[in-house]
């Protein structure tokens, strides 16, 4: 009976454990508005975390990177940073829902999980439409030479 005690004891740890025990911890669904599309994979949203509780945030999209409108950069970039911009803000126009979800807390202090406007994935539609690029971290890649 000893020896089934102590393998039944951890065997039951691992099946009542919650499911993030050991991994990272993500945070949504939410639902979200968009005050301001900041650039093609950034916006500043205001997210309902409680019933009549809003935060506002200054949300990224996981696993893409658009080009930079701001900063020191090529003409050509923030010709194509404007682009993915004004792509983003014609995805959210027609909002009626906005979800994020897989949400954790980026280096630079931006709310970064995946954000989708009517069950239609931003970052998806920004890869698909040629506007970023895959992102998983790391040095990003020049977008003109």
């Amino acid at each position: 009976m000893k020896n089934r005690a102590g393998i039944l004891i951890p065997l039951i740890m691992l099946i009542v454990a919650p499911p993030y025990a050991h991994a990272e911890e993500l945070f949504g669904p939410y639902r979200a508005t968009v005050i301001e599309v900041v650039d093609g994979d950034t916006l500043r949203l205001n997210v309902n975390v409680w019933p009549k509780l809003y935060e506002k945030t200054l949300f990224r999209v996981a696993g893409v990177n658009a080009p930079e409108i701001h900063g020191k950069i090529s003409d050509c970039e923030k010709t194509a940073g404007q682009a993915a911009k004004t792509f983003t803000s014609a995805f959210v126009l027609s909002a009626t829902e906005v979800i994020i979800s897989g949400v954790k807390l980026e280096k630079y202090g931006r709310a970064l999980g995946h954000l989708s406007v009517n069950s239609q994935d931003l970052g998806k539609a920004l890869l698909a439409a040629g506007h970023a690029r895959p992102y998983n971290g790391g040095r990003k890649e020049l977008w003109c030479e």
